[in-house]
């Protein structure tokens, strides 16, 4: 073997040698990303996209994506000494983008419910005489993308009846005093949403739900009367649609005004005729919930 093919040798194998080493020799290069939770994950930033994704190979080859909400800081670069004898761990954390689970959110809310049209007339043919009330509510929200969920939700709502003016709806005089329990109403929802981001710190969002709304309309009582009981209770159901939108914090708080619609039809026994006699009430169900929450 010559001089020059001896020392071709030794180059090659220094080369191997060093390329297997570099990383503990020499230290490493490499990107940091760190999460709102903590977690620091080590390798190379592939793709920032802004308001959407975050994607990183990892020092051991994985290929991770996170929301880019989930991320509290980029540091390009960064470069780390040789440490001898030193083990090195990594955080666990749990990829997002169909690599691991997504979080939802779960919000409780309490406001007014208000009535309009028809469900709060005291002068139409088939009026409601319902009267301002509470809602209470739960609403699970679950990313699909960074700027649409899907959005189920539960609320309750309690109005009392406008005892005056269902006095003056069914002609009765000044002498008679109407009493009543409240309007009360269930209503599951579910539908999609989308979330428009206004700032770092504040989102606009709005959303389309399709549901169904159990109502139930209280015994109406007359006094002084023979037989005080004028009306029967009465039950409803039907299909309802939502259109809601609000303001939500980073941390979650919400301001919430919903717009709910159905069309019910409540059978009523009147009292004081011979048989009892059943009539139907079809009535235009619309609410206007304005709540917040957390």
């Amino acid at each position: 073997m010559t001089t020059r093919s001896r020392w071709i040798g030794y180059g090659i194998g220094l080369w191997a040698v060093l390329i297997s080493l570099g990383p503990v020799a020499f230290g490493q290069t490499r990107d940091l990303l760190t999460l709102k939770d903590g977690s620091v994950i080590r390798g190379t930033i592939l793709e920032v996209v802004p308001d959407s994704i975050v994607k990183i190979q990892t020092e051991n080859g994985s290929l991770m994506v996170f929301k880019f909400v989930q991320v509290e800081k980029i540091s390009l670069k960064e470069w780390t000494p040789p440490q001898p004898d030193a083990v090195e761990t990594m955080p666990m954390t749990v990829p997002l983008s169909g690599q691991g689970r997504v979080k939802g959110t779960l919000s409780l809310l309490f406001g007014a419910a208000v009535p309009t049209g028809q469900f709060a007339s005291v002068n139409e043919q088939n009026a409601g005489c319902a009267k301002a009330g509470l809602v209470f509510g739960a609403e699970f929200s679950y990313p699909l993308n960074p700027s649409l969920f899907w959005l189920t939700s539960v609320y309750y709502t309690t109005n009392p009846l406008n005892q005056n003016g269902y006095r003056q709806w069914t002609g009765l005089s000044s002498d008679f005093t109407v009493t009543a329990d409240h309007i009360t109403t269930l209503c599951p929802l579910t539908g999609l949403g989308m979330l428009l981001p206004a700032s770092p710190e504040l989102s606009l969002w709005g959303a389309a739900q399709i549901g169904y709304l159990a109502s139930n309309y209280p015994a109406i009582k007359v006094y002084p009367a023979a037989d005080p009981t004028l009306e029967s209770g009465a039950s409803a159901s039907a299909l309802a649609l939502s259109l809601s939108g609000g303001i939500q914090t980073k941390r979650n708080f919400k301001i919430t005004v919903k717009y709910l619609s159905a069309q019910t039809n409540y059978e009523f026994a009147i009292q004081g005729t011979p048989p009892a006699l059943i009539v139907d009430r079809p009535t235009s169900f619309v609410l206007i919930y304005a709540s917040i929450g957390l």
